[in-house]
């Protein structure tokens, strides 16, 4: 009787050999195979190193064409916010050239003679800022020098208003 490979003419002691012997090898088999593939530890290490740098690259990768979009394209709400930078920046250069021109001008020598006529007196120029309000503005200030109350000024400065809006200047 032959079954599955084995011949009929081996005994009971020489099967159980062979059977041994094929367990060994199988055994020495799986033994090669473990050996011959690396430890999960190693695998995990060797893994995380390769995507550490795919990751890496990418990133690198990312930068550059972040970089050369940026510089190619402004939206154009940049190109106005830029555009309108530039103008103020020449803007404020040209009123600064202006000022360097005007230095000994005769804005600044009529200013210097009535600073120095004012000083004899005793007396100071405040800027009032012109904004439209700028009469009522001086006359709340030399009020508050002189050191009257701010309470009566509206009813001060309409009385003075209505007094010379009749008469020709």
């Amino acid at each position: 009787m032959e079954s599955e490979g084995v011949p009929a003419d081996l005994n009971e002691e020489e099967l159980s050999k062979r059977h041994k012997q094929e367990k060994k090898d199988l055994h020495a088999k799986v033994q090669a195979l473990k050996k011959a593939v690396p430890k999960e530890n190693e695998l995990v290490d060797e893994d995380s190193n390769n995507q550490s740098n795919i990751s890496e690259d990418l990133e690198i990768k990312e930068d550059e064409v972040d970089g050369k979009m940026a510089n190619n394209r402004d939206s154009r709400a940049q190109k106005r916010r830029n555009k309108k930078a530039a103008e103020e920046r020449e803007r404020e250069k040209r009123i600064s050239e202006q000022a360097e021109k005007n230095r000994g001008g005769p804005r600044e020598t009529e200013m210097k003679s009535i600073k120095e006529t004012l000083k004899s007196l005793n007396l100071h120029i405040y800027n009032i800022p012109a904004d439209g309000n700028c009469l009522y503005c001086a006359v709340n200030h030399q009020l508050e020098v002189k050191g009257k109350k701010n309470v009566h000024n509206h009813w001060i400065k309409a009385d003075y208003s209505r007094f010379y809006v009749d008469k020709p200047r």
